[in-house]
């Protein structure tokens, strides 16, 4: 059963219980070209989840922190980006 299935009937039982969904973990650090972040996307709004977390990004304690702070900043403005457009589209 995929997340299109299962994040619905998730709410709706929970719904049933006088509770709500108001977020969701997810797998998005990117938008990819295989379209998974847009499919989750989809299926939270579709199920009215409209926040939703992140995956987590590591930092390698072996190298530089400060570098890779810098790429964490442009890899996080590249999905904002990405995402607001996914998110234009989903409506």
């Amino acid at each position: 059963m995929s997340l299109q299935e299962k994040l619905p009937a998730f709410v709706e039982a929970l719904g049933k219980k006088d509770l709500k969904v108001i977020i969701m973990a997810s797998s998005i650090n990117s938008v990819d070209k295989k379209g998974l972040a847009e499919k989750q996307l989809r299926a939270a709004a579709k199920a009215g989840v409209t926040k939703y977390c992140l995956q987590h990004l590591k930092y390698d304690l072996s190298k530089p922190i400060k570098p890779q702070i810098a790429n964490f900043k442009a890899q996080l403005e590249d999905l904002a980006n990405d995402v607001a457009t996914v998110k234009k589209r989903l409506g």
